[in-house]
């Protein structure tokens, strides 16, 4: 198998990493999977977007402006979440990779640098993740941050309200 989820259909590799999960933006990823996975849940859905063995690839801060872009709450339970919501977010998910990608990725750690010498700039693009405080791009209400699993979570209380 390849790095990051990404490879051949039949995956080859050591058995330790064979549970996890390909990466969202491979071609052969399982979407009816993923949202089998997400419909048979009570776990909040940021939990399971965290969990290798759903997706891999996705931190905290892709979750978080995944969930902000596809107006979804952290902390809804994955079988409350309609089709047409968990094949938006699937898209979210996609689209924040790729840009994420395409930005050079986020680190805000200095000792972080691209090819280029570059620390990632996708960090200069989020909705969401560290804009505790901050108004939301799409509403201009406040950004709130919660404690999550022994991290933060950061989204709109108005854009992603729990349903």
């Amino acid at each position: 198998g390849a790095a990051a989820g990404r490879g051949p259909v039949r995956p080859r590799g050591p058995t330790q990493v064979e549970h996890i999960a390909r990466d969202p933006r491979d071609p052969a990823f399982d979407a009816a999977r993923f949202r089998a996975r997400i419909a048979r849940t009570n776990s909040g859905i940021k939990r399971v977007l965290l969990d290798q063995t759903v997706a891999s690839g996705i931190g905290n801060i892709y979750a978080d402006e995944s969930l902000w872009a596809a107006r979804i709450h952290p902390e809804t339970p994955g079988a409350a979440l309609p089709t047409r919501a968990v094949n938006r977010l699937l898209g979210e998910v996609r689209a924040v990779l790729e840009k994420a990608l395409a930005e050079g990725g986020t680190s805000f750690d200095a000792q972080y640098v691209n090819v280029n010498g570059q620390a990632g700039y996708f960090a200069h693009s989020l909705n969401a993740y560290g804009r505790t405080g901050q108004p939301c791009p799409r509403c201009g209400r406040p950004i709130v941050r919660v404690s999550f699993m022994n991290r933060s979570s950061h989204f709109c209380p108005h854009c992603q309200r729990v349903r």
